[in-house]
């Protein structure tokens, strides 16, 4: 008899959503699953899946989502809430629960009581790899803490359909991820965004097909603004069509998230980062630079970077500075021709392109086993 297996995406950015939508393509096969979010991720779930049980569930509220039957699921798998995983495993201490964490090696210096707390609620803790998170693991507590830990390599999904054998073409792939948050919105960011679409579609508009991806609200926006582009495409893709525009472009440039970074590299795709717009991707972009990538316009600003990184402040206020040094930096007269030469810089004639794509490949270990399979397994010893 099929399990009921419940997958939740925090709505945090499309990052958690599309491991999400992976998840629940690949374990339908075999269990009766159901996926919940609100907001921009449920949109793209919507918008992605068809076939699957939806719940539109905008709080941590477990009354709420009783609604749902919660009391019959069997399992709970989080993706990047472990305050969830708590609630649901208060109430219902039968059911299993697997957190899948993309950001462990951001958590490691974490020792909040209410951190450890949810950390303990975890039945299996499901790591993606990070440069150096094995070490950073074996500094902390969590070992103690956390019952089954595994670290995997990224849970993304490749399909020989998209394969370079098909092809490549001229075009640009842009993507602004990470936009809103719980401290911020894309209006907040609206100069950097504008001033960064701007100084590519005045380089390369007519030069090469540009497709620029983001959240909805966002898409529409620019859809607006831009019209009288009428051939550079503003759309909130589904997480498949994405990945067919990706895998066909010849260069990807993206605020530096870490799901959209770990596909375009699996893919083999020469990667620019914007700069980073929260508190997750500074620190990702940061170790990008330090690892020698010379794919980020970051340069510019990077003492900046640096020095809001180190602050002691709070999420929000570090969030809210990173918003204004975005715009900031935007505005610099020097920004447009960075901005277009970066992208210059990256195409395959260029005889450093090898040594980026060979830093990039760093980042998708051979050696781990793959996230879907260990979920596999997991699901197959608890279910028998």
């Amino acid at each position: 008899m099929p399990k009921k297996i419940l997958i939740y995406s925090i709505p945090f950015g499309f990052g958690p959503t599309g491991k999400a939508i992976i998840l629940a393509n690949h374990l339908k096969k075999k269990h009766d699953v159901h996926i919940a979010s609100f907001g921009h991720s449920l949109h793209l779930i919507k918008k992605s899946i068809h076939d699957i049980n939806i719940w539109d569930c905008r709080s941590r509220n477990i009354e709420e989502w009783d609604a749902y039957l919660l009391e019959d699921v069997d399992t709970l798998i989080s993706i990047m809430d472990l305050q969830l995983v708590r609630s649901v495993k208060t109430k219902y201490p039968n059911v299993i629960t697997i957190f899948i964490d993309s950001l462990l090696s951001w958590r490691v210096d974490e020792d909040s009581h209410n951190f450890l707390e949810d950390v303990i609620m975890v039945d299996f803790y499901i790591a993606q790899y990070f440069p150096g998170i094995e070490n950073q693991i074996l500094q902390t507590r969590l070992p103690e803490l956390i019952k089954k830990l595994y670290i995997v390599c990224p849970i993304i999904s490749k399909n020989d359909t998209f394969s370079l054998k098909n092809g490549v073409d001229d075009c640009l792939l842009i993507h602004y991820g990470g936009v809103n948050s719980p401290v911020v919105t894309f209006e907040q960011y609206l100069p950097f965004l504008k001033n960064t679409t701007e100084a590519i579609i005045k380089e390369f508009y007519g030069k090469k097909r540009l497709f620029f991806a983001g959240n909805i609200d966002l898409m529409k926006y620019f859809q607006g603004f831009f019209k009288e582009y009428s051939c550079a495409v503003f759309d909130c893709f589904s997480h498949n069509d994405f990945k067919q525009v990706l895998s066909r472009s010849r260069i990807f440039v993206t605020t530096p998230g870490i799901e959209s970074s770990y596909e375009s590299f699996s893919f083999g795709k020469p990667t620019l980062f914007l700069y980073p717009m929260n508190s997750t991707q500074l620190h990702q972009v940061q170790h990008f630079v330090d690892m020698g990538f010379s794919s980020t316009i970051t340069k510019l600003g990077l003492d900046d970077f640096r020095y809001i990184s180190n602050k002691n402040i709070s999420y929000k206020q570090k969030t809210l500075e990173l918003c204004n040094l975005c715009n900031k930096l935007s505005l610099d007269k020097k920004y447009e021709k960075i901005v277009s030469s970066a992208i210059y810089d990256l195409y395959p004639s260029n005889k450093s392109i090898q040594a980026s794509l060979d830093r990039q490949a760093k980042f998708v270990p051979t050696k781990l086993e793959n996230g879907l399979l260990i979920l596999d397994k997991i699901l197959e010893k608890e279910f028998n």
